[in-house]
């Protein structure tokens, strides 16, 4: 399946990529990798050298409609493209965490969120990070059912296990080995994947009668949790989001998220929620040039008065500072530039 949006990729120019490098079995960046061997990703590396026309955002705006409607062809369930940012701030432009005890709340929040956003004028790729797993087949013992025919729970999950994992049966003793070989019975692997096999598994219950398994269990078909992700022993659903900055901002879409997660969560204190990427990033960013400055003034204060030998004539000399931050405004707004936070960290030096 992955060959088939890999194609896609590759009809590129060759001025444009450097390199496609696909991975099957893992997705996710180092720090939050996931494996299985229904995962896939692969990873374009633009070219750099010059030859390069058109910026990265260009080239993705073009490419994510083509995969995405590839993808709908193919059936693949879910599809998450992005693309890697320079910083600071590093994280993802919208980035939220929900955090509570109950998973189905949690993702059920998280879907009304991710309508939200895609329905926010600038936001695309909305997703969150909760994986379903494999499809598999869930048995809960009937507690009636058991109680009638004399049987605890024990034993029932005994015979499921032995039946589907396997037990050992006995170990054989080799005089040229040093470790015993063990004998492990359990069904064929046709038979475990066949749900008539709990109406052919038999349990004998204390008046000796046999009885099927399907007539004490209550089989559920459908789809596990791949992994339970966590935050301070909490479970939690990370929600993020791309934005085109020429249309919004990442504050503007984060005031809009904020009001409209405390509206769900006026009816449902059971879950909270904290900001983390670029929200986080810029705010302890933020903090930290404050202190930064504040130190800033203070040594330059404290070497104009040495210098000159007095309290208040430094305190003249400082008063340009403010007409320079002036001057880095007005340079801003003639060309059209953000207020980024490189801007803020070069007028800290400044």
């Amino acid at each position: 399946v992955s060959a088939e949006l890999v194609k896609l990729l590759l009809e590129l120019s060759r001025d444009e990529v450097e390199s496609v490098i696909t991975t099957v079995g893992v997705t996710g960046e180092e720090d939050r990798q996931r494996r299985g061997s229904h995962f896939a990703q692969s990873r374009i590396v633009l070219d750099n050298s010059g030859r390069r026309k058109r910026d990265g955002r260009v080239i993705l705006a073009e490419l994510r409609p083509r995969l995405e409607k590839r993808a709908a062809e193919l059936g693949i369930e879910k599809l998450e493209i992005r693309q890697r940012r320079a910083g600071p701030p590093t994280g993802r432009a919208v980035e939220v965490r929900l955090i509570g005890e109950d998973f189905e709340l949690l993702s059920a929040v998280s879907r009304k969120a991710r309508a939200f956003l895609s329905a926010q004028q600038g936001v695309f790729g909305a997703r969150d990070d909760f994986t379903p797993g494999k499809q598999e087949l869930t048995l809960s013992i009937d507690a009636e059912a058991a109680a009638r025919a004399g049987l605890d729970p024990a034993p029932l999950a005994r015979v499921v296990r032995s039946a589907f994992d396997g037990e050992i049966a006995t170990e054989l003793k080799r005089a040229d080995a040093e470790e015993d070989i063990e004998v492990l019975v359990k069904l064929p692997e046709s038979a475990r994947g066949d749900r008539r096999t709990l109406d052919r598994i038999k349990i004998t219950n204390p008046r000796g009668r046999l009885l099927p398994l399907s007539q004490l269990i209550r089989p559920a078909k459908g789809a596990g949790y791949f992994y339970i992700p966590r935050s301070e022993g909490k479970r939690t659903i990370t929600l993020t989001a791309d934005l085109d900055q020429s249309r919004t901002s990442s504050r503007a879409v984060t005031a809009a998220l904020t009001a409209f997660l405390n509206a769900e969560r006026a009816g449902r204190p059971e879950f909270r929620f904290e900001w983390v990427g670029e929200e986080k990033d810029r705010v302890e960013s933020l903090a930290s040039l404050r202190k930064a400055m504040a130190v800033a003034c203070l040594v330059i204060y404290t070497v104009l008065a040495s210098l000159m030998q007095s309290f208040f004539l430094p305190f003249i000399v400082m008063a340009v500072i403010p007409f320079a931050f002036v001057g880095v405004f007005l340079t801003l707004l003639l060309h059209g530039l953000p207020l980024s936070m490189l801007v803020l960290i070069g007028l800290t030096g400044l």
